[in-house]
């Protein structure tokens, strides 16, 4: 039995859902793989918005590889990036957010005067942020961001609101976000991101997309992280595609930023990634073979408020993303498994790193 009571709210908003920002043909796979899994008179105002913004999605994006694709493709990555880890409701937006903030100041000191060091953060034309991040735009509308963030950061601000509903942290599309939204939507639903809208299939159908690991068929209680190989390969390479795709143009768009302020003719060096996704704990072996020289920052808070702030998160914020109406029980073994897994995969994983020079756990 659950020891959490949630209670189904929300169920006619239209607003902070990240599938808007979803494409026609990603949700099209969606839709048809899951029609009789989606509960359509309970969520039709939910579902009409999201159909009718993927068409718009849809031509935004093509719009988009019109102008920059050849760009994109040839956009080097950045060989460190840093991953901000930790269970969910451990403060890793905090610790995220902050390290963001990390900028390097051009001093040109023409007089005696001295310019305070909040202000030569807060004048862009002076300062270049270290990072480059996926802000909650870029995580929102990944399809369409490189060209169409200023008037969509605009059109679009209706669809989120000022804070977020299970702690009132201010929300914004200029802050940063965890990437994994928008590599779910980029995958088509390649992740284990999937259960915010079909929370009932949690435990059957999104758990093999934490490690995507296919080496051995595990046995007990991981069981259920298992693919046979060619699924699995394929689920893999489609979330790969994606991640690398969407750190392309993330790094693309911090170098266009660059460009503009610097008033040159050529792109500056790509910068480093600061990426956040809780999910990412699972995947220290995937994200090392992809990033050999990456770093990683783990954050870590009490088990029993972990829950605690897990189990309000999803009954405050979950409730604008379902497509189906989850039991209590289901809610609740969502929230514990996922900590299951990530803290064991966690350990496996930080075991294959140069502990001094890869990883810091604060």
């Amino acid at each position: 039995n659950s020891i959490y009571q949630f209670t189904p709210k929300f169920q006619s908003s239209t607003k902070n859902n990240p599938l808007c920002g979803i494409t026609s043909s990603a949700w099209w796979q969606m839709v048809r793989s899951r029609a009789g899994q989606i509960e359509w008179f309970t969520y039709a105002p939910r579902l009409l918005v999201i159909s009718i913004l993927s068409f718009i999605n849809a031509l935004l994006a093509w719009l988009e590889h019109c102008m920059y694709e050849q760009q994109i493709q040839a956009t080097p990555l950045h060989p460190r990036p840093v991953f901000v880890l930790g269970h969910p409701r451990t403060g890793t937006t905090l610790l995220h957010s902050l390290l963001a903030l990390d900028v390097d100041c051009d001093h040109d000191d023409q007089d005696d005067n001295h310019t305070t060091n909040t202000n030569r953060v807060n004048d862009s034309a002076t300062t270049t942020t270290n990072f480059a991040i996926c802000s909650t735009f870029c995580a929102g509308f990944p399809s369409c961001f490189l060209w169409f963030e200023r008037w969509g950061k605009q059109l679009f601000r209706g669809v989120i609101d000022e804070t977020r509903p299970m702690d009132n942290v201010p929300l914004d599309f200029d802050l940063p976000q965890e990437d994994e939204l928008a590599t779910n939507l980029l995958s088509a639903g390649t992740s284990p991101y999937m259960p915010l809208y079909f929370m009932k299939q949690e435990a059957t159908d999104f758990r093999p997309f934490y490690a995507f690991d296919d080496d051995t068929k595990p046995t007990g209680k991981d069981a259920d992280q298992y693919l046979p190989p060619d699924q699995m390969a394929t689920a893999r390479q489609k979330w790969t595609n994606a991640f690398l795709y969407l750190l392309r143009k993330l790094t693309l768009r911090a170098q266009l930023q660059d460009q503009a302020k610097s008033s040159s003719f050529s792109l500056p060096p790509p910068r480093r990634l600061l990426l956040k996704s809780p999910v990412h704990m699972a995947r220290i072996r995937l994200l090392t073979q992809l990033f050999p020289e990456a770093q990683f920052i783990y954050i870590h808070r009490h088990p029993y408020e972990v829950f605690q702030s897990a189990a309000h998160m999803a009954d405050t914020t979950y409730w604008y993303t379902y497509l189906n109406t989850p039991t209590n029980q289901q809610i609740q073994e969502f929230i514990l498994r996922q900590y299951e897994i990530l803290w064991d995969r966690y350990q496996e994983g930080k075991s294959q790193l140069q502990l001094q020079q890869q990883l810091v756990e604060v």
